[in-house]
């Protein structure tokens, strides 16, 4: 596969879902990616991020699909060489995720506040794991890129990673826990 297929199949999932209604998760068909990849680059985004996207697109010379490409080689870069490689990581993880909690808990649906409440549990969870950031970089000098793929496998819609690993790790973990605190088979969750 060219390398800009990775960075479609890498990226666009992210952004995928505010311009295709059919977008489902798992489904990472890479055309299907790439359109909407190019639709979400394409779409107006307010006047203020419009206009810095025509400019730089004169300034440079360059598609908006072309500076995208750029973009996520040189944030990659600075994963992997990067003196703040670990500052960078985390604000991937938490700059988008925070916004759309915000919009999540203005709208009225709850659905979206679980959804959102769901991945903070699950970023805090695997978080743990950065206190051993330095000894990992040591033997795996590409832990941030892995990282963020990795946060953004959680928040992106289309894979709904955090619910998954919710499902199948922090719940359970967080059960068995209650099971030992209270030193009862089951625990019963309604109490207060």
């Amino acid at each position: 596969f060219p390398p800009e297929w990775f960075l479609l199949s890498m990226a666009a999932p992210i952004v995928a879902s505010t311009t295709d209604p059919s977008f489902k998760p798992g489904k990472f068909s890479t055309p299907t990616v790439q359109q909407s990849l190019t639709a979400f680059l394409y779409d107006s985004h307010g006047p203020s991020i419009d206009n810095f996207l025509s400019d730089t697109e004169k300034k440079t010379g360059m598609k908006r699909e072309q500076l995208f490409f750029f973009s996520v080689a040189i944030i990659s870069l600075y994963l992997i060489f990067g003196d703040l490689a670990h500052t960078v990581g985390n604000l991937i993880g938490v700059v988008y995720p925070s916004y759309i909690s915000v919009k999540a808990i203005r709208s009225d649906e709850k659905t979206d506040d679980t959804k959102w409440l769901i991945y903070w549990t699950v970023f805090g969870f695997f978080s743990l794991i950065d206190f051993f950031a330095e000894a990992i970089m040591r033997t795996f000098p590409i832990y941030f890129l892995f990282k963020v793929l990795f946060l953004m496998y959680l928040f992106m819609p289309q894979t709904e990673g955090a619910e998954i690993l919710y499902t199948n790790y922090v719940d359970p973990a967080v059960t068995n826990f209650d099971n030992w605190r209270f030193g009862k088979g089951k625990t019963d969750q309604k109490k207060k």
